[in-house]
Order: structure tokens, then sequence, then C-alpha cells
């Protein structure tokens, strides 16, 4: 390395918090209010008041009761909108409430909460088991929502969308005109007839940190995530094995003057017609360190398809496979890529991709191995703090003194610093 790591004779605790109109939809209304406090939730509660574990409440109970500046806490197991075969049924985000999965049931602060090891599951699975076709339409809705709402360590899964008009779209999650944050989640196998199988996001920027989709379908476009209108923030997600097949973006659709930004995003193993990771029309997202790798389609545009004055901005990524452009020129810079692109600091070349590696937990996605002409070879001037795993960035150089990152999401011979703070200095 060009770059030594050098321990400071001081040491610091150090802790990062990596991972921080109803349109026919149906909330379960239940009498009475709760403001500025906690809510707590199991998921086979009496009929309490919910405001210990001791007197925890239903989940559609919280949310009835809930009022802007509460949080809900949420005991780990599986929760279903209804107990009853209404599909129109979902649960409605409330706006400016925080819903926090991930309780044992005993906690006294939030900070105590193992997303991980205690699995907070919403399910859309209302009818009979492992059959989706009387599943919940949505799983999630939420409308008029602002950054206070928060959703944190939950999985959405087995919605399926399949209805018409809104009902149509959106499997996991339907949001519009809405900003929500989402941290920690999990979108699993939902799916949707028209758009979003995952997340259909209309007119708002919501921001995603932490969050995988996995297994979504939709089939016109948007198997993981679509987005019309809106500047969503991406931080540190993963699109693995998401599918439109006979439609656009496997991962994820920007349409319609979207513009989000992706930071740390890992595209790997989806499938689309057009743009097997990214869709991109009348939209301009940017990609800093992003990686999309073993995508596929069936129009020569496996990395991704810009049409209709799409203008991409890509910088230290990786995109190993075809992008096709439609009256669209992005612009790519200290890039990886398997086609010759003319721009400052890009090359071609195998960036030898490792997908059997544990990288720190991110198993289905894809690090860089040893000689990877990725390595130090990411802008000089551009440069996240971390990694898609929050593991420090850059961590060495080039050989001419300036730091650099990797290309890619993720930061070879990295660390996750615990306890220590270790800078960085160029020698």
């Amino acid at each position: 390395m060009n770059m030594k790591l050098t321990r400071l004779a001081f040491s610091a605790l150090c802790i990062f918090i990596m991972l921080t109109s109803l349109g026919g939809v149906k909330a379960m209304p239940v009498p009475g209010q709760t403001r500025g406090g906690v809510l707590y939730v199991k998921p086979i509660a009496k009929s309490g008041d919910c405001s210990s574990w001791d007197t925890a409440c239903e989940l559609q109970a919280a949310l009835a009761r809930a009022a802007g500046g509460d949080e809900i806490w949420v005991m780990t197991g599986t929760y279903k909108p209804t107990l009853i075969n209404d599909r129109s049924v979902s649960f409605v985000l409330v706006n400016g409430v925080a819903l926090y999965g991930g309780f044992a049931g005993t906690e006294t602060e939030r900070e105590e909460r193992d997303w991980l090891e205690n699995p907070t599951i919403l399910s859309g699975d209302i009818g009979t088991a492992s059959d989706n076709s009387d599943n919940s339409y949505h799983v999630v809705y939420g409308t008029g929502l602002e950054a206070t709402t928060i959703l944190d360590g939950f999985t959405i899964t087995d919605g399926n969308a399949n209805g018409t008009g809104n009902a149509a779209s959106g499997g996991g999650m339907y949001t519009t005109n809405s900003s929500p944050k989402l941290t920690n989640v999990t979108f699993l196998s939902n799916t949707a007839i028209d758009r979003g199988g995952g997340m259909y996001n209309d007119s708002g920027s919501a921001m995603l940190t932490n969050v995988t989709f996995s297994d979504n379908y939709a089939s016109i476009g948007g198997g993981g995530m679509y987005n019309i209108s809106g500047s969503s923030m991406l931080t540190n997600v993963t699109f693995s094995g998401n599918h439109s097949i006979y439609g656009y973006g496997g991962g994820m659709v920007n349409v319609a003057y979207s513009n989000p930004t992706l930071t740390n995003v890992t595209f790997s193993s989806n499938s689309a017609h057009f743009g097997g990771g990214m869709y991109n029309g009348i939209s301009n997202p940017t990609l800093t360190n992003v990686t999309f790798f073993n995508n596929s389609s069936g129009t020569n545009s496996d990395v991704m398809y810009n049409q209709d004055n799409s203008n991409a901005i890509l910088t230290n990524a990786i995109l190993w496979g075809a992008i096709a452009n439609v009256d669209s020129i992005p612009i790519i810079t200290y890039s990886l890529t398997l086609e010759d692109y003319s721009g400052e600091g890009n090359i071609s070349d195998d960036p030898r991709l490792d997908p059997l590696a544990d990288n720190g937990g991110f198993t289905q996605t894809h690090a860089l191995l040893p000689g990877s002409p990725a390595i130090d070879s990411g802008s000089p001037t551009v440069c996240p703090a971390t990694d898609q795993r929050g593991y420090l960035r850059p961590i060495d150089g080039n050989g001419d003194g300036t730091a650099r990152c990797d290309m890619g999401a993720y930061e070879y011979g990295s660390f996750f610093p615990y306890y220590s703070y270790l800078p960085l200095i160029v020698k």
C-alpha cells in the first residue's frame, strides 16, 4: 500500500451508527391517541393501551393511536395488516411517527434492540399460506409523509399488487407525495402486476439507508424500486435478484424527472428486457461508488438503459455489462466499464470480483479480489467517507501521494473502526 494507517497515542470511543387520498387503501381504526411518547407492540397482544411492554397492543392499534413525534417499538415476530381476507388493508404510516422493529420485548432504551437477532416481519400473506393470489395489495402505504416519518428494522414481504389503479403497483410499499426515511429495511419477494414490486415511490424523495431489495418482481417495470419524479437518496443499498422480465429496470426504474442520488449501491443478478440493473427515462440519476455485476437483459442493456435525454452521472463505478443509450449521453468518469467509454479516469478491464466472499455480512454482493484494477483507481476528489459496509474510505493511494478510494461499492482491505479512531495519514 502507498498509505499507512497510524494509530495515534490516544484512543477515543467512536461508535458508528450505521443502521440509523389513500387510493382505496384502508387502515384499521382504533379509538384513542397518545402524543409524544413510545407505543409498544407485540405480535399477539391483549387490548392494552400500548404504554408499556406489559400493556402492549397490536401494530394497527398503535398506528391508529400514534401522532407526530411518537415512536412505535415493535417486538420481533410476524405482523399482517389484517386477520380477515381484505386485500385493501395496509399498514398505513402516520406522518412524523417513527416505527422501529427488532425488539425482544424487554428493552428500556431503543439502542438496546437488535434487528438482526430479532427479525420483525411485515407480511402481506393474509389469506391462504404461500398462495400470493389473495395477499395484500400493499403491505405498507404512505401519503403526504415528511422526513420525520421513519421505518427502521423491518422486513417487508409477500405483498401482491395485482389489482387495478393504485392497487397494481407497490406490492411491498406504495408511497405518494412522501419523503420518509427507511433504514435497515429489506423488501423480500413482493410482486406487482404494474410497477414497483418492492417499492413504488410517486412524487417523493425517500431516503433509504442500509436497505435491501431481494427477489421482487414487477411486470411492467421496477422489480425492486420504481421512482416517478422526486429525488430520492439511496445509501448502502443492495438490489439483488429482482426482475421485470418483459419490462423495464429489473433493479430500479427512474422516470419523469426522477433524479435520485445513489452512493455505495450494488446491483447484482437483476433482469429485465430493458435495463437489467436500471432503466432511466427523462431522468438524470447521480451514482457514486456503485457496482453493477451479473445483471441481464433482452436488449444488450445489462447494466442500464437510458432513454429520452437521460444523462446519468456515474463516478467511481464498476459497470460490468452493456449500457444502452437512446437520445441520452451518460457522463462516466473514473469508472470500470465492460465497453470502452471516453471519460477521465475510465478503464476497461476485468474487475476481478469475488461472488463468494463474505463482505462483512454482505454475501449477496461482490468484493474486489487482490490485483483488481478497480483498487485505488477512483477519483482523486470524489470519495465517500465509508463503503457500503460502513468500512473506511480511502484505505490507500495510487502512488502519487493522492488518496483515492476504490471503484465500486466496496473498499478493498478496509475495516470497520468499532472502538478506535484510526486516521489516514498520507506518507
